[in-house]
């Protein structure tokens, strides 16, 4: 550090301020990044996923609606209305279950899906479509039986499965905004950390630079002009110190008188002494 100049130095500091700002934006950058993985996950895996499942329950429950409904309303057309708004509800529920197969699914949500599945087959036939040929085939009274004896105990199964899956939704979103906050503590640790390291050492190498540049420049010699009053400069008085500026003030007369070819006029010791001492006085 002794051999370098002060140009080098001084590109030294401002190379290491650079490195450190460099630093806290790639910490900054990285959790701006990782805020936005964490977001674009809770949307496209958990709350596209909540809102198709909560569409599932909802067509399943309207089509036991319509389906008691149709029972009840004996109108051939009115039974035909019903049976064609069922129809219609069965393939939304088929184009909303294929999008949510699309998204990703962790290994417990695949087992929960495998078997709503199961439980969904079992209900579509053993209730869901008998009762739609009875009611078709003009047989309430086989409707009336298997809507209130057989399809209560087959939608239950596929109901705590629907049920189970919405949960896992709303904990997977959950996990994922603890994981994000954890994530934003640690860069913030980090960020303050790095910051105040930077700081720290940055104020120690600005005062090592100012300490060796004052050390490289010269020093000034105020005793060898005044004379030996200030030889010990912690020791002088006041005094001392107007009468070193008063024989200072002195030789740069002389200089400018002699530069003009004027002899310069020498006044005695004693007049030049005795006021600063009296002033002080």
């Amino acid at each position: 550090m002794k051999n370098l100049s002060i140009a080098t130095r001084l590109r030294l500091l401002a190379a290491l301020l650079c490195a450190m700002l460099l630093g806290i934006a790639g910490l900054g950058l990285r959790g701006i990044a990782a805020s936005n993985t964490t977001l674009r996950t809770v949307y496209a895996d958990r709350t596209v996923a909540l809102s198709e499942l909560t569409e599932v329950s909802r067509y399943n429950l309207r089509n036991q609606v319509l389906l008691a409904s149709a029972i009840a309303d004996r109108r051939p057309h009115a039974t035909a209305q019903y049976l064609a708004e069922m129809q219609s509800n069965a393939a939304a529920l088929a184009k909303l279950w294929e999008r949510y197969e699309a998204t990703h699914s962790t290994p417990h949500e695949t087992v929960l899906v495998e078997r709503l599945k199961v439980h969904r087959g079992v209900f579509q036939r053993e209730a869901l479509q008998p009762i739609q040929q009875a009611l078709a085939d003009k047989n309430t009274k086989e409707a009336g039986r298997l809507a209130f004896e057989v399809m209560p105990a087959a939608y239950l199964p596929m109901r705590d499965d629907l049920s189970a899956l919405i949960a896992l939704q709303v904990d997977g979103a959950r996990r994922l905004y603890a994981d994000a906050l954890t994530d934003y503590q640690l860069t913030l640790n980090w960020t303050m950390g790095v910051a105040l390291v930077a700081t720290a050492l940055c104020l120690l190498l600005g005062y090592a630079l100012m300490r060796n540049i004052s050390k490289s420049l010269p020093q000034p010699r105020v005793h060898g002009v005044a004379g030996s009053a200030l030889a010990d400069p912690a020791a002088a008085t006041m005094s001392d110190l107007l009468m070193a500026v008063r024989r200072v003030t002195d030789i740069v007369a002389a200089i400018r008188s002699s530069k003009a070819g004027q002899a310069p006029a020498r006044p005695e010791a004693g007049a030049a002494a005795n006021p600063a001492t009296d002033s002080v006085s």
